[in-house]
């Protein structure tokens, strides 16, 4: 069963009463674990946050995910090795960005998204530097970076100025106005929590 096509448990999930709202695939579903589902016990099973699984939980509710993480919708290239996920709270608004980029004829590249720990650490040496693990907005979904250079140039890439100016639109903020510039960044928050940090590298190894 597909993951989109369900509507009751899988075979992998199903105790017998073909629980409504649980889904099922294993590994090939793992990617709901970024739309605000959970796991839940049993071989690839995933369950909308909060619902109560009765058949399988002896009716308590799946823990909600502390560190949603959510793709994008529109059209977009991402760099190899980039993790394009990101906190829902951002992902709309470059959603919405989006539509005003690609509407342009623009299709801008994704460079940085989620980091883990360990790419946090590995990103200290860069072209741009990096913040200390565990206070870049990066850790927590709510940053995310976009090529602005055409690669070996020091020309901007086509439609860098609108593609700019959408994001800044909605509100984020631009590293490139920064006093130690950073101009491929865009951010919805700069100071991360600790804790939302830790929840991030829990969930998201």
């Amino acid at each position: 069963m597909a993951c989109f096509e369900a509507e009751y448990a899988s075979s992998d999930c199903d105790t017998g009463g073909g629980l409504s709202g649980i889904y099922g695939g294993g590994s090939n579903c793992s990617f709901l674990a970024g739309l605000g589902f959970v796991r839940i016990p049993g071989p690839g099973c995933y369950a909308p946050a909060g619902i109560a699984v009765v058949g399988l939980t002896g009716g308590s509710s799946a823990p909600a995910p502390q560190c949603p993480l959510v793709s994008l919708v529109g059209r977009f290239n991402v760099k190899p090795g980039v993790i394009a996920l990101f906190a829902p709270d951002i992902a709309s608004k470059i959603d919405a960005a989006l539509v005003t980029i690609n509407a342009a004829g623009f299709v801008p590249t994704i460079t940085e998204g989620f980091r883990t720990e360990s790419m946090q650490e590995a990103r200290q040496d860069g072209p741009y530097g990096a913040a200390p693990v565990g206070q870049s907005s990066h850790e927590i979904g709510e940053a995310i970076d976009i090529r602005w250079l055409v690669p070996g140039t020091d020309k901007p890439v086509a439609g860098w100025e609108q593609i700019k100016a959408a994001l800044l639109g909605q509100g984020l903020t631009w590293g490139g106005n920064w006093r130690k510039k950073d101009p491929v960044h865009f951010e919805n928050v700069h100071k991360p929590d600790p804790n939302q940090v830790a929840a991030c590298e829990r969930e998201h190894p």
